[in-house]
């Protein structure tokens, strides 16, 4: 009887546990911004603009094959690969750049922004779960159609 009692409850517990997991994965960004700003590095803001509060290391940005560049979709709009958000500003140095130099402090990489309002339009369009070659496919399909309903609009 005990064995069971146990055996129930053992079921019980991990099905209530699975329940309550919440699995994330990355953000599906897409954004249009202001000029060409693809190949600068990203670093976010605080809400009033006067201050760096994240930004990547130099080691961050390159990937086997390249660097996290935004991926081109169409009419100017761009599939985030960093996890920019609505204060983002980009600094006046490229990817390559960036990757080969030492860490700069925050303040000496506040004076490099080279815009800190680069955003037309900003979408959150829910979780990656897809193949970057797929989503990039649909984005485009959907950007042509000028719709991006199933995304909510942060600006």
């Amino acid at each position: 009887m005990k064995k069971i009692l146990l055996a129930i409850f053992s079921v019980t517990s991990c099905a209530a546990f699975a329940q309550e997991v919440n699995i994330t994965g990355p953000k599906l960004v897409v954004y249009k911004t202001k000029g060409d700003y693809s190949n600068m590095v990203p670093v976010g803001l605080s809400e009033d603009k006067s201050r760096i509060v994240s930004y990547p290391a130099p080691t961050d940005i390159k990937v086997a094959g390249g660097y996290l560049k935004p991926s081109k979709l169409a009419k100017g709009y761009l599939l985030d690969n960093q996890g920019i958000g609505k204060n983002v500003a980009f600094l006046n140095i490229s990817y390559e750049a960036y990757a080969k130099m030492d860490q700069l402090s925050r303040d000496e990489l506040y004076t490099k922004i080279a815009d800190k309002d680069p955003l037309v339009e900003l979408y959150d369009c829910g979780q990656r779960n897809a193949k970057l070659s797929s989503l990039i496919k649909a984005l485009k399909k959907d950007i042509r159609k000028k719709r991006l309903s199933n995304c909510n609009k942060l600006k």
